[in-house]
């Protein structure tokens, strides 16, 4: 018997409940190549059992008044009684323990072992009374719709999703956006499909830097993914020009993300959701940013192969420029250096190009405290926000 614990990895320390015989224990529990792994000497000795290593053969004894059981060490033979037998993975040592498949105990010490799936917990022996109650399930504000072969996926709030309709574009390679109403009433009025189109997310190969409908979101030099806006619509008033503007606000909340390896450099970054975070990695070596979905709402995020450009979504259409996260070799006096990895310093420039409309400028303020606050960047020295790094002090 084993358990396939749905997390597959080469080698991680798991969320895992242990109990022995009904109580819950303080021990390891260890996935490795997607089988549950226990530390040997606790489980013995927590159900009575002498262990001992032989540190110059890697053998180990353990035993009872009734049974005698001996293994080694990366090794997947192990017998019980004299009786040779074989486990389906090879035990393994981990700080000064030595770890083996779940199987092993039912087999050599006829345990019975099982899983609760959901508390996520193991149990050895006799079967617990009662299980953790799970966490609560965090609900993502967002809907992720992924679009790899284009470069890229879409993080779509989930009131924006109700809304608006995000279908495959007709000529370039990406995706489009239309107002779901404007659609509907516009094909009522004029007979035609897709009026209420607002614009589209699509990859090129080069970019025309003089159209100033197109906004760049993923950086790469031999390729890039856009967001191109619709010039105009046919109504300049009227209810579904009205419709139209409120849809155009609603676009600006949805944050595109790489997916894929269209744009190359940056193939090897990771934007996930996770338990009502967003958790974004990138660099060489690597940056985390973890963002609470909360604040994710207020923000606008483009990328490029060593960082991030932050902007208020409020005043994202106008400007709305916050900051400029990213790595580099070397420092100026207008960045604040903020750590030290090797030859590599991870830095923060002011924004660059600071824009908001003049009615909006508590929203601009609120987002670039929450920048600089509230999101929490993970380097090799540690884990801080922008404002608790102090410059010039490299670790």
């Amino acid at each position: 018997m084993f358990f396939n614990l749905l997390f597959v990895g080469v080698f991680a320390k798991s969320d895992v409940n242990l109990f022995i015989d009904g109580k819950l224990q303080d021990g390891d529990v260890i996935i490795k190549e997607s089988r549950t792994f226990v530390p040997l000497r606790f489980i013995s000795e927590n159900l009575g059992y002498k262990v001992e290593y032989f540190d110059e053969t890697k053998d180990i004894k353990i035993s009872n008044d009734k049974d005698v059981v001996e293994l080694k060490v990366n090794s997947k033979d192990f017998s019980k009684n004299g009786e040779a037998s074989e486990m389906d993975v090879k035990t393994f040592l981990r700080n000064n323990y030595t770890f083996v498949p779940l199987r092993f105990i039912s087999e050599a010490f006829g345990k019975e072992v099982g899983w609760d799936d959901p508390s996520r917990s193991v149990y050895i022996g006799k079967k617990p009374a009662e299980f953790p109650k799970p966490a609560p399930k965090v609900s993502s504000n967002y809907v992720v719709k992924d679009y790899p072969k284009y470069g890229f996926k879409l993080l779509v709030p989930k009131d924006v999703d109700a809304k608006l309709e995000i279908k495959p574009a007709e000529y370039e390679q990406g995706v489009s956006v239309y107002s779901k109403y404007v659609n509907v009433e516009g094909k009522k009025k004029y007979g035609y499909d897709n009026t209420g189109f607002l614009g589209s997310y699509y990859f090129i190969t080069e970019k025309d830097v003089y159209d100033t409908t197109l906004k760049t979101i993923l950086n790469g030099e031999k390729g890039c993914v856009v967001r191109a806006e619709s010039e105009d619509f046919m109504e300049p008033t009227g209810p579904l020009a009205d419709e139209m503007r409120r849809s155009y606000r609603l676009l600006d909340r949805i944050i595109l993300v790489p997916s894929g390896n269209k744009v190359k450099e940056l193939s090897g970054t990771t934007a996930t959701l996770d338990g009502g975070n967003f958790i974004y990695t990138f660099g060489n070596p690597k940056v985390t940013a973890t963002i609470n979905e909360k604040d994710l709402m207020k923000l606008q995020l483009s990328f490029f192969e060593d960082g991030i450009e932050f902007y208020d979504v409020e005043n994202y259409s106008f400007g709305g420029s916050l900051r400029w996260v990213f790595q580099d070799v070397t420092t100026n006096e207008d960045s604040a250096t903020v750590a030290k990895n090797g030859k590599m310093f991870f830095l923060t420039d002011e924004a660059r190009d600071v824009q908001y409309e003049e009615n909006k400028r508590a929203s601009y303020d609120k987002a670039q405290s929450i920048v600089l606050n509230n999101i929490k960047f993970k380097i090799s020295s540690g884990e801080n926000t922008l404002n608790g790094f102090t410059k010039g002090r490299l670790q």
